[in-house]
């Protein structure tokens, strides 16, 4: 992870059968931003991008940062 601030700053990525999902995520002076996440058709609809949110909102909260 960097530390520039509006610029992506970090990435949460699982690899499930071979496919790649991730959540990419920026910090501002406000806090993180969540920019974006990707899940490939074939994962869709199992919860994963559900799981990858609370990842993201549970590293917030341990960073004591606003989402």
């Amino acid at each position: 992870m960097t530390c520039e601030i509006g610029k992506v700053v970090g990435i949460l990525k699982w690899t499930i059968a071979n496919e790649t999902v991730q959540l990419k995520f920026s910090e501002t002076d406000k806090g993180l931003n969540l920019d974006t996440i990707m899940i490939p058709a074939v994962c869709r609809g199992q919860g994963i991008g559900s799981q990858l949110v609370k990842q993201f909102i549970d590293l917030a909260n341990v960073q004591n940062k606003d989402i």
